[in-house]
């Protein structure tokens, strides 16, 4: 099980959030794993720019934002993104960046690899493994690039750099705003150019816009968030996401959420309601069963009006689609297992947690009206006594049922439209198994 697929974006970069208990709380509190944030530009809008003039560098808020991260118990995929003043730049009459110090950009860049992961400063268990190459390249408002050669550039001569210095980190782009997929795509340059640094291949995909109905939003995440990331790790037609060579890249969906636009009061509400609660709990089922390397939310808070947060950007307390982070990260295992359902309103995904052998199911009712009477077998599975159900639905956000008893391997439960819920099994005790198999043994000799 790859716990980064329930991974969300950092508070935005017009907040300063570093060092905050609570929203550390939320973060541990969830079992979020992987936190997406850009430290660089988050440092610039706060006025505390990490690197102000040649020969000076400045660390300390730097440290603290990882920190964060590292105290909520998350790992930070770090999105290099935005000029500090000690790097010079300048724009074409586009808006894109006309020229850049790349070398000197890489040198930064590579005493931040240094710092952190050749000299442990912050810890030997706190080293920064993930670094995202840009944000959204074409469209970044702190430097967008006016090609795709351009951006080439950018990532060999800082991402090179960067391997150099510490082999074992993980390079992730282009960050594509969209789900650009076709031959000619950022996408498929990216994989046959940029191989040498490039170990996962991210791009931003939300959900299709106001002038949908909620039955459109959720049939979104099916083809977006399991079918596309499929078709990446797999390479895609004629292999057009592999480089050259063959070779095979992971895939990133760094930023998602139920919509790409606003709409008016109404629709706006329905980023924090059991519509998006229930869109993004399918959306990681999905993400899931498609073997994505990384899926973050965006984000934990936003600065404004705030629709996109998960949390709420004065308190930090928890709207609705929260939930759904708290279900994975609590309530789920370490080992995938494989899953059948016959109902297009349901998804599915399983695991196992191999210390105590229990089996967890999630399990969505994409449904706006129908409840689904589930048979649910678990095959394979001798001596499960019982098990216990955690729902989020209208009302709910994560309420915990009774203990639920077996028939069998079977359990039956009726799940309400608008529903996510895990089915945490309880495997009977060692010496009851042991029982039973002996009276098995019995009975064999029997007959």
């Amino acid at each position: 099980m790859n716990s980064f697929v329930w991974g969300v974006g950092a508070p935005d970069k017009y907040a300063w959030w570093a060092g905050n208990k609570a929203l550390v709380s939320r973060i541990r509190g969830a079992g979020i794993r992987l936190v997406r944030v850009n430290p660089i530009q988050t440092l610039l809008y706060n006025n505390r720019d990490p690197y102000p003039a040649p020969g000076t560098w400045k660390f300390d808020s730097l440290d603290q934002i990882l920190n964060t991260i590292f105290d909520a118990g998350a790992e930070p995929l770090f999105v290099i993104a935005g000029f500090p003043k000690g790097i010079t730049y300048s724009k074409a009459p586009d808006g894109s960046i006309a020229e850049a110090d790349w070398t000197e950009y890489a040198r930064f860049m590579q005493g931040l690899v240094q710092r952190y992961n050749v000299r442990k400063a912050l810890g030997p268990d706190r080293a920064v493994k993930y670094w995202e190459m840009w944000n959204e390249p074409t469209i970044e408002p702190d430097g967008k690039f006016g090609s795709k050669d351009a951006y080439m550039a950018f990532v060999q001569t800082v991402g090179s750099t960067m391997k150099r210095t510490d082999p074992a980190i993980k390079l992730v782009g282009p960050a594509y705003p969209w789900a650009d997929f076709g031959k000619d795509g950022w996408l498929s340059f990216a994989a046959k150019n940029l191989a040498g640094q490039l170990d996962i291949l991210s791009w931003h995909d939300y959900g299709p816009g106001p002038n949908h109905t909620d039955e459109a939003i959720l049939d979104w995440t099916g083809e977006n968030y399991e079918d596309d990331v499929r078709a990446i790790k797999s390479g895609g037609p004629d292999g057009i996401y592999n480089d050259p060579a063959g070779k095979s890249f992971g895939a990133a969906i760094t930023e998602y959420n139920m919509s790409w636009q606003n709409g008016d009061d109404a629709y706006n509400r329905k980023y924090h309601s059991t519509l998006n609660t229930v869109f993004t709990a399918s959306a990681i089922v999905r993400a899931i069963n498609g073997k994505a390397d990384m899926f973050c939310f965006y984000n934990l808070a936003e600065t404004g009006k705030n629709h996109l947060g998960l949390l709420n950007n004065s308190d930090y307390s928890p709207y609705k689609p929260y939930a759904v982070f708290s279900l994975f990260g609590n309530h789920f295992g370490d080992r995938i297992l494989s899953t059948m359902n016959g109902s297009a309103d349901i998804e599915t995904a399983a695991s196992k947690r191999i210390r105590t052998g229990q089996v967890f199911v999630v399990i969505v009712n994409k449904s706006l009206d129908k409840t689904h009477d589930l048979k649910i077998q678990f095959a394979h599975m001798p001596g499960v006594a019982t098990a216990r159900i955690w729902k989020v639905d209208a009302s709910d956000d994560g309420s915990m049922s009774s203990p639920i008893p077996f028939t069998g391997s079977e359990l039956k439960y009726s799940i309400a439209p608008l529903t996510a819920v895990c089915i945490e099994t309880q495997p009977a005790k060692a010496t009851d198994r042991a029982n039973r198999q002996l009276r098995q043994a019995g009975r064999n000799r029997t007959n």
